[in-house]
């Protein structure tokens, strides 16, 4: 944790300012400490401080932290140089959000479900400082990868209820991530919350009627997640990997591959130009505790509600729109 982003936190539960105390640091990089208000104290560990009461962690994230601790830099723009999906990170990005790299310098925002950290990246090459909350162990993948990056903070935070004071970042965004909550219209309020008027919001989340919304997936997201007290995440990712390995060829044969289409339908999967990215999309789909399809109404409404003006749809797929807040916040909770 860098000193630089003390001045953003609070304590998420009465939103007092925090008082660092440190036991391990590397200059301005605070390895080991803990961020102390009248009420409440957290620790800092391996340099990410903790939100989430230990009880609390991996709770309905655990099979995020899962998937981003086995493939954790897969879907990072400098791991996909010359590879097949070069550049899909990068446009997702510019897409969604309508920020290309020159527009992030000297910005302070706000990822709300950071994953191991691919739009981090993004942000903080193009110069932006940037704070990534998750609540689960992919915060592991996360603050290692970034542990020495100056322009980013891993915080383990739940995104309901985060870290961040009111009123103080340039931009805030939410990729793929909000329908996997428990409350939608919560998580765009406090995406919200933490932008400074005229602040730049946008979130993406899947559409209905998609195949993350699939009837099928569904039924195979409920049939794991009965087998997941005494496998935990093996049948999935066992899944995940032969499906994948065994329809692949069929990419070669499109016509082969649309007569087996009505088969097909019954092994939902995800099929990639990069087998990994495959493994990592289909894994992805069939293990969320939350998953719902989200029209671009019921998320125009939530940002509406979240004092979000000038609100406009991206022209990336599923639902992703953005807009700009119009009001301040008040300072505490």
């Amino acid at each position: 944790m860098q000193r630089i982003f003390l001045p953003y936190l609070q304590d998420p539960l009465t939103g007092e300012a925090l008082d660092v105390e440190i036991f391990d640091a590397d200059g301005e990089n605070i390895l080991e400490g803990a961020l102390h208000s009248t009420t409440n104290s957290y620790p800092i560990i391996r340099g990410v401080p903790r939100f989430v009461r230990a009880e609390r962690r991996e709770n309905y994230t655990k099979s995020f932290g899962y998937q981003w601790l086995r493939w954790p830099k897969v879907q990072f723009e400098s791991e996909n140089v010359g590879r097949s999906m070069e550049g899909h990170t990068s446009q997702m990005f510019q897409k969604i959000t309508g920020l290309n790299y020159f527009e992030l310098s000297n910005i302070i925002c706000v990822d709300f479900g950071c994953g191991s950290g691919r739009f981090m990246e993004l942000v903080s090459e193009g110069g932006g400082l940037v704070i990534g909350l998750d609540s689960s162990n992919a915060v592991e993948s996360a603050g290692e990868i970034f542990k020495y990056d100056s322009n980013v903070l891993v915080c383990q935070a739940d995104i309901l209820c985060s870290p961040i004071k009111s009123n103080i970042a340039d931009f805030s965004y939410s990729i793929g991530v909000l329908h996997h909550t428990p409350s939608f219209d919560q998580g765009v309020k406090e995406i919200s919350r933490i932008v400074k008027p005229n602040g730049t919001v946008a979130v993406s989340v899947y559409g209905p009627g998609g195949y993350y919304d699939d009837f099928v997936v569904g039924l195979y997201r409920k049939f794991f997640k009965l087998t997941r007290p005494l496998l935990g995440f093996l049948l999935p990712l066992v899944y995940s990997y032969v499906v994948v390995i065994c329809t692949r060829p069929l990419i070669k044969f499109p016509r082969l591959s649309k007569a087996l289409k009505p088969l097909l339908g019954y092994f939902p999967h995800a099929q990639l130009p990069d087998i990994r990215w495959s493994f990592l999309d289909t894994f992805d789909s069939l293990t969320p505790e939350y998953q719902q399809g989200l029209s671009f109404y019921q998320i125009h409404q939530a940002l509406q509600s979240a004092f979000i003006g000038d609100i406009t749809p991206s022209n990336w797929k599923g639902t992703a729109l953005s807009g700009r807040k119009m009001r301040n916040e008040p300072n505490n909770l």
